[in-house]
């Protein structure tokens, strides 16, 4: 009874057929903002939104029809034949089942079967009000107001045609009509608009109370769009939506049931996302300062020399944490006046920034870390790179924290690795690489076979040997992971080696040094080697537990690759 008199006087909104209407509904939600698929598509204009698309036919009336077709079909025999099919497999199960499971399965055949039945039921009577429309239309909207208007008001049937008519059919088109353009234009800021759910679509929750009555307390758009089952518009107690009331009346009457609501934890930790990743928009737009990963390694002959120097007369570098800062910029407004930093030119003065002399704010720190010139290499940098993992666990993006659900490197699919030697000819290095389609490849020790560095072919253009008077080797163009290594491979006599045949096994490489590098292993968490790549690297190493067998490289575009290939939940 309740469907019945829903479906007549619901004709006097005069915005089509239930089955019409709800399907448009959900292609709003399936496709929203996109102008073809949309209907309500904001990127079409205030005008299209709010009112255009019913009043001017659509481009896409095929998808239109199809997509009408497809959530409410016309032919409900081969409807009902369907459901019958689904219910009849639900209602028999496997007979390996054991006999402990039969009756539960029973039961749950026997509420699918009455679901089935139900959703059976609607769709005949959606269809059922499509076929009589046009004849409720007129019932509600223009006899049943005049009637009304002449009989019990006394008055005359113009009045009554216009005003419990016409013009009340408007003022409801227009609340609801203006959920689909006022709530979905961001750029109107006097309906208050925000997005605390979701930034990805044009749905927002106006905070202005005149929307919040203009839309019969659908304002909240933005929770609607993330949470379309649910029956309330917001998860507040305290929210004005007479929608909700209204149907939870109904419930408590047991005239319907099966009232869904987003469970309060999962809005809570969307909320938090949400405001994470405006924090995280906020934050790249500030100056940190250069990542410490992507600072230059500066010797501490070098950094002597750089202090001496007449070019750095006028200017100030201090180390703290063995990081070197260029303070020429502040040196004029520091509050400790200039002749103290002039006395810490060139020294370390981690013990008197952070107490010795004057504990500094968390605002200075901050300060500080924008002068960052480089990384002062005193061959013991472990606190160092603690201090980056920290950082930039701090201050990186949403990418860093992206949540891989337990998978692994392995993941990846990554192929056997491919190595090359220092003497290795370039052109052969290059062969390697085009027959294996890789960009990075290992280059190993002749004699120890331990990992000495990669060479990276996109960097190198192709070699023509026959204008070369020598021909290029392999050791010109590598990426060493530690001077000490270079220097060290230098001093040794590797020419009588016999090569290393390529796929041999590589030693792990040596651990100081080459911070820029870094061996992980199939089991690393895709977590960490997002983090990884986020701090400034542009390959990985894969190898073994033990180090001494090298599965293959990794980049960041393998990360992508897979990101984009996984399941979505």
């Amino acid at each position: 009874m309740l469907a019945f008199t829903a479906g007549i006087f619901g004709a006097s909104m005069g915005v089509g057929p239930i089955r019409t209407w709800a399907a448009m509904h959900r292609a709003h939600h399936q496709y929203t903002d996109d102008p073809e698929k949309d209907p309500h598509s904001i990127k079409r204009g205030f005008y299209w939104a709010h009112c255009g698309w019913l009043l001017k036919k659509p481009k896409t009336t095929v998808f239109y029809r199809d997509f009408v077709e497809h959530e409410f079909p016309s032919k409900i025999d081969k409807t009902a034949s369907q459901l019958d099919e689904s219910t009849s497999l639900i209602s028999s199960p496997p007979s390996e089942i054991n006999l402990e499971f039969e009756e539960s399965d029973s039961e749950s055949a026997q509420i699918n079967a009455e679901r089935a039945q139900r959703a059976l039921g609607t769709l005949q009577w959606i269809l059922w009000q499509e076929r009589w429309y046009v004849f409720f239309f007129i019932l509600t909207t223009i006899v049943i107001p005049i009637s009304v208007c002449v009989l019990f008001c006394q008055d005359s049937w113009v009045n009554g045609l216009i005003y419990p008519g016409i013009l009340r059919m408007f003022i409801c088109q227009q609340s609801m009509f203006s959920t689909e353009s006022i709530c979905h234009f961001r750029s109107l800021q006097v309906t208050i608009p925000s997005q605390p759910f979701n930034d990805k679509n044009s749905s927002v929750n106006c905070a202005n109370p005149l929307v919040t009555l203009l839309s019969y307390g659908q304002a909240s758009q933005n929770y609607h769009h993330e949470f379309p089952h649910d029956y309330r518009v917001s998860s507040s107690v305290w929210a004005f939506d007479p929608t909700k009331w209204f149907i939870f009346v109904l419930s408590q009457l047991r005239l319907v049931d099966d009232l869904a609501k987003a469970p309060q934890s999962l809005v809570v930790q969307l909320q938090i996302q949400q405001q994470q990743h405006v924090l995280n928009h906020l934050k790249s737009q500030l100056n940190w300062g250069t990542p410490i990963s992507k600072l230059p390694m500066i010797a501490t002959k070098d950094f002597r020399k750089l202090c001496s120097s007449e070019s750095s007369n006028n200017r100030i570098y201090i180390v703290i944490q063995n990081i070197i800062h260029d303070i020429t910029p502040f040196m004029d407004q520091h509050p400790g006046g200039l002749a103290l930093l002039k006395a810490s030119h060139g020294k370390d003065a981690t013990k008197a920034f952070y107490g010795g002399v004057y504990g500094h704010s968390t605002a200075a720190v901050n300060l500080l870390a924008t002068m960052r010139i480089g990384v002062l290499d005193v061959g013991n940098d472990e606190d160092v790179w603690r201090r980056v993992a920290r950082e930039e666990s701090q201050n990186g993006d949403e990418d860093s924290r992206r949540n891989y659900r337990g998978a692994t490197v392995e993941d990846l699919d990554i192929r056997p690795a491919i190595s090359v030697n220092p003497s290795t000819p370039l052109k052969r290095a290059f062969e390697v690489a085009f027959e294996n389609e890789f960009t990075f490849l290992p280059v190993i020790h002749e004699k120890n076979k331990r990992l000495l560095g990669v060479v990276r072919l996109s960097e190198q253009k192709p070699v023509d040997t026959t204008s070369a008077s020598k021909e290029p080797l392999t050791i010109e163009y590598m990426h060493w992971f530690s001077q000490k290594a270079k220097e060290r491979y230098a001093k040794e006599d590797v020419k009588d080696s016999t090569t290393t045949p390529l796929n041999s096994k590589i030693l792990r490489p040596r651990s100081s040094g080459g911070k820029n590098y870094r061996v992980l292993t199939p089991l690393t968490p895709l977590e960490e080697l997002g983090k990884f790549f986020n701090s400034g690297n542009y390959f990985a190493i894969i190898t073994n537990g033990e180090g001494n067998l090298v599965y293959g490289v990794v980049t960041p575009e393998d990360l992508g690759k897979y990101e984009h290939s996984r399941p979505r939940l």
